[in-house]
């Protein structure tokens, strides 16, 4: 916002100002995208340290006879595939991720459904739990959000319900003053969790 504020002259007049202001919305719309795929594109980075990393692979495998020789479905290739977002069977999914691996034009059939379900029986689910809180660490950290009362926001529910009708609490609530009848104070919905 710092780049935004600093672009704009408060003594253009209003016509100026419609002009100008999609540019720098523009801009600051494009400067929010390459902070935001850096931080990304860093996170890719450190989330593959970690499926690469050994003490990684013996924590998350069933035994430590597993994933030791040099196999297509090593422990990073196995974690990577099931941390797409599969939407059909799994041959085609196979099939398409290994076109993509390998950087080939066509797909074939690399791996068989069968063998990848044989991998994933060595696989601990705890995996990707780790993974996932590492994540949200990592990106909590390195993307500055913003904070709210000391929590991180993450969604509103902008349900309301209706109140008693008291003069304190219409006073702190306020009131909905509807065309006719006495007016009326909402406030917040706030389920049960």
């Amino acid at each position: 916002m710092l780049f935004y504020t600093s672009f704009i002259n408060h003594n253009f007049n209003s016509h100026n100002r419609r002009e100008i202001c999609p540019i720098y919305i523009k801009t600051m719309i494009k400067l929010a995208q390459k902070l935001l795929s850096r931080i990304c594109a860093n996170l890719i980075g450190f989330i593959k340290n970690i499926i690469y990393s050994q003490d990684f692979i013996e924590r998350n495998r069933q035994h430590s006879s597993q994933f030791t020789r040099d196999r297509k479905l090593s422990f990073p290739v196995l974690i990577l595939y099931f941390c797409n977002l599969i939407k059909s069977s799994y041959q085609p999914e196979l099939n398409k991720f290994w076109k993509i691996l390998l950087g080939s034009e066509v797909a074939r059939n690399v791996v068989s459904k069968a063998a990848l379900c044989k991998a994933r029986k060595k696989l601990k689910y705890e995996a990707f739990v780790e993974l996932n809180s590492e994540a949200v660490k990592y990106f909590n950290t390195h993307s500055n959000p913003q904070m709210w009362k000391g929590f991180f926001l993450k969604a509103i529910d902008g349900s309301t319900i209706k109140l008693p009708n008291f003069t304190e609490i219409c006073e702190h609530f306020g009131a909905w003053n509807p065309r006719l009848g006495r007016p009326r104070p909402y406030g917040p919905h706030i389920p049960d969790i």
